[in-house]
């Protein structure tokens, strides 16, 4: 079936089904090629199904949460399912029953203090209970308790003293405490009772008194997994929460997550009081999540909760760009050809990437007829004067001048030896035109895309040398001089030297992005020419996005390595800015990298890019750059910045909208060999 989709959608191949043999091989060549493109995805998803299966048995456990409520007769449940739903600002079902905690029969060992499965498969399990709270909470203190690598039901009973009944008790126990004191007596713990008791009747007007009891269900695949996890769960909070197995109890504990109220479990249940303050500390836990979704990219694991993270950068028609940033050496390229095969392979995104590295050949043999890796070099034919702007965007004409003055300032440009990442390297810095200059460039450049539409054939480096020499200004004609040095090697001459070849011919590189995954390789282009060559890409992927021919619901996603090579020029950072404004509506989302935060933060279309990211990577970065991104990322916290300093290979934070987690990035094991060394 498959095979005959592709004949029938392919007219060259349709004799392939009526007289296979006599078809020629370079026709069987062709559709083997053909069938290659279609069908490279299958095996990534059937590794990725795999894969997917083992980090749902290892990591994949949610919070679910149940609210169980005595039903009273002045509130009706679907009152107290919207008073819950406002109050959390989560979606609450009402439930018929509670759902069972235990799956199978079990025995008590009371000896032991636990509980064995009847049932092979089944985890052990013990009971562990509150006997001591003390401390100041917060709305994270239980977090740690689920955040194990081990299953827990954790059970939070909650009773509530009637007010006027409290209100009678604490005016007793003042005037007792009073009664004291009065007498004379040295008496320590009467004044504390007194300041309980004043301090209680000062708070009754804005809060409650709660009795409440809490207790830990814990799981062990073994009788000693149980043991080890009792242990771990036991210690985690510290004296904020004394914890212990109640010999002799576990039948009766166990009933805690069953709707026996509190007051019949014949259990030595350790009650402690709570203002109302601190139950909803405790019912923080509702703040806990694993993530559960899984829509959109499986970016990596969360490395506290132990759960995938998986986020849709489209969802919702946002702008779905993303910011990835860290030096070189932790893992930040491996993840970029992560992301490369997941985002073509199972979601059937276009990929388009540019880096300078060679990671283009790794991504090539992974996917194998997927991918297509473009290599560029310094011989490349670039022509700087191609038009990258169309008529939808109305008069294209100024802007398409304008990005040739500034591809045009890069030809012209100069290299100067910087410091990037504690090497010394050779970069091209672009030319500054003067204002007198950038006049004459910009009428001789208007004269000659006037009379052309978006969609003709480019002109060349030799027709703006003539239209330069019909401007009778010094300026005109000392630009026109030193574009012929560049093309000819002479003021006179005619012959164009290698330079020349390079520079005043139509663009040779293809850039349809016709594959399923689009890779251009610079890395032979030489250092200090990369951010010309960077320039034209972004130029050509611009035109790409807004060819009304384009199918826009096909989501795009664009990678761009070494992003300062585009921020370095003002007009290119200008334009790769204006990319990101409108690839909402043309469905593509951009990726761009790199190994300083400056290159955004410094720079004003930079920072466009940051702040319009709804994601953001930040891998291993030194003290300084770490703490710049706290102050352009208001959620990270000083932990979050100590951890960038330190982060090891495949460790990061990642910010999805205001959420930010501490990330290991986890790959499968094709992936691990595919993208070896990487």
């Amino acid at each position: 079936e498959l095979l005959g989709d592709v004949v029938r959608a392919v007219p060259q191949f349709a004799g392939l089904l009526n007289a296979p043999e006599q078809a020629s091989l370079a026709t069987w060549q062709a559709f083997g090629a053909t069938l290659s493109q279609v069908v490279w995805p299958v095996p990534w998803m059937r590794e990725m199904v795999q894969f997917y299966e083992a980090l749902e048995q290892k990591h994949l456990r949610s919070a679910s949460y149940y609210l169980l409520v005595w039903e009273t007769p002045d509130v009706s449940p679907e009152a107290l399912v919207l008073s819950v739903q406002q109050a959390t600002g989560r979606t609450v079902q009402l439930c018929s029953s509670l759902p069972p905690v235990i799956g199978t029969t079990y025995q008590v060992d009371e000896q032991r203090s636990q509980l064995r499965p009847a049932t092979p498969g089944h985890p052990h399990l013990a009971v562990l209970r509150s006997y001591d709270i003390r401390g100041t909470w917060d709305a994270e203190t239980l977090h740690p308790l689920l955040a194990g690598k081990f299953d827990v039901s954790l059970a939070i009973d909650v009773r509530t003293f009637p007010h006027h009944r409290l209100s009678r008790a604490l005016e007793l126990a003042k005037r007792t405490a009073l009664a004291v004191i009065s007498e004379g007596k040295d008496d320590p713990q009467a004044v504390l009772k007194y300041q309980q008791a004043d301090q209680g009747m000062y708070r009754i007007n804005s809060e409650s008194l709660h009795d409440v009891q809490i207790a830990v269900l814990v799981h062990g695949e073994t009788a000693e997994a149980l043991a080890t996890n009792l242990a771990l769960t036991r210690d985690k909070l510290g004296s904020a929460l004394r914890l212990d197995a109640v010999a002799g109890a576990q039948a009766e504990l166990i009933k805690l997550w069953s709707t026996t109220p509190t007051t019949k479990i014949d259990a030595p249940l350790r009650a402690r009081n709570m203002w109302s303050h601190g139950v909803g500390c405790a019912l923080g836990v509702l703040g806990f999540h694993r993530a559960s979704r899984t829509d959109g990219l499986a970016w990596g694991l969360d490395a506290l909760r132990r759960a995938p993270l998986f986020y849709d950068l489209f969802a919702d028609n946002q702008a779905a760009h993303a910011v990835v940033l860290g030096k070189t050496g932790f893992g930040k390229s491996f993840f970029l050809n992560v992301v490369t095969l997941r985002a073509a392979a199972q979601l059937g995104y276009r990929v388009v990437a540019m880096d300078a590295f060679k990671n283009g050949a790794r991504i090539e043999a992974a996917a194998d007829g997927g991918a297509v890796c473009n290599w560029l070099d310094g011989t490349t034919p670039i022509n700087v004067l191609d038009i990258i702007y169309d008529e939808r965007d109305g008069d294209w004409r100024p802007r398409q001048v304008q990005h040739a003055v500034g591809q045009l300032s890069m030809l012209f440009g100069k290299p100067k030896m910087i410091v990037l990442e504690h090497d010394i390297k050779e970069v091209l810095t672009p030319c500054e035109f003067s204002d007198a200059e950038e006049g004459v460039l910009d009428r001789a450049l208007s004269d000659l895309y006037a009379g052309l539409s978006a969609n003709a054939q480019a002109p060349l480096l030799r027709d703006l040398i003539g239209e330069l020499e019909r401007i009778d200004e010094p300026e005109a004609r000392s630009i026109a001089r030193r574009l012929r040095f560049k093309l000819y090697g002479s003021s006179t001459s005619v012959r164009l030297t290698a330079l020349g070849q390079m520079l005043d011919a139509p663009t040779g590189v293809d850039w349809s992005f016709a594959n399923d995954i689009n890779y251009f390789d610079f890395s032979q282009v030489p250092e200090q020419r990369r951010a010309f060559y960077y320039a034209h890409m972004v130029g050509a992927f611009n035109r790409f996005m807004r060819d009304p021919r384009r199918d826009v619901t096909h989501r795009t996603l664009f990678l761009m390595d070494e992003f300062h090579y585009i921020t370095r020029v003002e007009a290119v950072a200008r334009l790769a800015a204006d990319v990101s404004k409108v690839a909402r509506k043309y469905g593509v989302g951009l990726m761009p990298v790199d190994q300083n935060p400056q290159t955004f933060l410094d720079n004003t279309y930079g920072r466009q890019i940051f702040e319009n990211a709804v994601a953001k990577f930040m891998f291993h970065l030194d003290d300084l750059p770490a703490r710049q991104m706290a102050g352009a990322i208001s959620d990270l916290t000083p932990d979050h910045v100590a951890f960038l300093a330190r982060a090891g290979r495949g460790q990061c934070l990642a910010a999805f909208g205001n959420d930010i987690y501490t990330m290991l990035v986890e790959a499968s094991p094709q992936e691990l060999r595919m993208l070896r060394g990487s």
